[in-house]
């Protein structure tokens, strides 16, 4: 029979009155597939709570009986993660230094303080093991803010944006905002970019596309990476064509284990510093309330005057030309928080708890839930989970939504990471995206043990 909806056995609890027993033989027919419930004699059945029963290796979710929503739905980190102690102690140094704060409290230069741009290229040289320089960097107020200087720059209104098939959910917002559609890549049977018809797409409509939006790495919400032949081909066709890429690399920091770290950057691999910008963003790797990020390109720009130059386009634009660094104060207290050796401590610390975060969770959902039935991929950095349900439940997507939402678990759903133009019977659409950043390991294993629930509802048609 096929598929098999749990891959290991299971004991729900009689915790409230919604009981039921079905023999080992027993199945259901749920659009004209039979699905196993279980390989024991008799399965007592609640959607209360359900525990896996693997031996001395048995999970348990946490308080089933608390009715707070698991919003697995947040992009966010964690409250308790923010480098509180470490930001305090720099901050103090800092102000404790007048010249410093009289520095901080002017204008900064326009593509933010030297002293700034040193510390910060140092850092990620030493983070990367890749040279990378002061003049390579522009600061910026944030990755989606950087986005805007560069639609403002690179697209005109009407004009296309090219984006992987699933996609932020926001950067849409910000070229809608922007009046500029969005067209998928077309895609090859994986899933991977085709990238010999976006050459030929590009060869032939040039005039018609703006620039390309991509997320190279640990991609926001399927969690894939480039590898580095892709990434060397994308670059070629940029060049080829002159048209931008803007790399979205916000996640690109948070790999998992140092000993296989992700591919470079998308911008190393412009020498020229004109066709590709790779986005960066202390929010994921510091705070969000600092509102700060970074450019940068393959190349500095050859002088002030070297207009082809990305970093110099960005520190033309009005905005920047009329009050000069996007984030001058904010981006110096960063600084003074790498010298101190406080961001190298906490970005260390968000890469050990997401690591054990998505492990956890992606162990509480594939010992419920098999492959045959849902897949769950397991990712090496980054903040997000992407499961795919099979046909059993794909025609039913609105339905699980509901359900999880009775349950009190609640996920992206794919379809709100497809561009406009996208086919409406995708993979990406039936997708969900889980965050594994926000919650402790006891709130992710029993959001798992509640979307489950929320799942066999959905297939057996019975309201818990």
């Amino acid at each position: 029979m096929s598929p098999v909806l749990f891959a290991s056995p299971l004991v729900f609890s009689p915790a409230s009155a919604a009981l039921f027993s079905y023999s080992a033989t027993t199945c259901w027919k749920f659009r004209g597939h039979h699905i196993l419930i279980m390989t024991l004699d008799v399965l007592r059945v609640t959607v209360d709570t359900v525990l896996t029963t693997t031996g001395s290796s048995a999970m348990s979710p946490t308080d089933p009986t608390s009715d707070e929503l698991i919003r697995l739905d947040w992009g966010w980190p964690s409250l308790e993660l923010n480098p509180i102690a470490g930001f305090q102690a720099s901050s103090l140094s800092f102000f404790a230094e007048a010249d410093k704060v009289q520095s901080a409290l002017h204008y900064g230069s326009f593509a933010g303080s030297d002293e700034v741009r040193e510390t910060y290229a140092k850092f990620f040289s030493h983070q990367r093991a890749e040279a990378l320089e002061a003049e390579q960097i522009f600061i910026t107020s944030g990755a989606g803010a950087a986005m805007g200087l560069l639609c403002d720059i690179h697209a005109e209104r009407g004009q296309s944006v090219l984006t992987q098939g699933a996609t932020y959910q926001n950067a849409l917002k910000i070229f809608a905002s922007r009046q500029l559609h969005v067209e998928p890549i077309a895609e090859l049977p994986g899933g991977d970019m085709d990238l010999t018809a976006l050459d030929a797409l590009l060869s032939r409509e040039r005039e018609r596309f703006a620039l390309i939006y991509l997320i190279p790495t640990f991609a926001n919400p399927t969690g894939r990476t480039l590898d580095i032949d892709t990434r060397r081909a994308l670059v070629t066709l940029a060049q080829r064509h002159e048209i931008l890429i803007i790399a979205d690399e916000v996640y690109h920091p948070l790999h998992f284990s140092d000993d296989v770290p992700p591919p470079p950057v998308l911008s190393h691999f412009d020498e020229t510093g004109r066709f590709v910008v790779s986005l960066g963003s202390f929010t994921k790797i510091g705070a969000p309330g600092l509102r700060l990020g970074w450019a940068e390109t393959g190349k500095s720009p050859d002088d002030h005057r070297d207009s082809g130059n990305l970093i110099t386009q960005l520190s033309q634009h009005g905005t920047v030309q009329n009050g000069g660094c996007l984030n001058h104060m904010t981006s110096m207290l960063v600084a003074e928080f790498i010298r101190t050796g406080g961001l190298s401590h906490h970005l260390s610390n968000l890469r050990r708890t997401y690591r054990e975060r998505s492990r956890v969770l992606h162990k509480a959902l594939t010992e419920r839930l098999s492959p045959e039935f849902i897949s769950v991929k397991e990712v090496s950095g980054g903040y997000y989970l992407w499961l795919e349900p099979s046909e059993v439940l794909t025609g039913s997507m609105t339905a699980l939504a509901e359900a999880a939402e009775r349950h009190g678990i609640r996920y992206r759903a794919g379809n709100q990471f497809v561009p406009p133009h996208h086919p409406d019977e995708t993979v990406v659409s039936h997708g969900i995206r889980l965050c594994f950043a926000f919650y402790p390991p006891r709130e992710l294993q029993l959001g798992a043990a509640r979307l489950t629930r929320a799942i066999i509802e959905t297939v057996s048609g019975e309201r818990a």
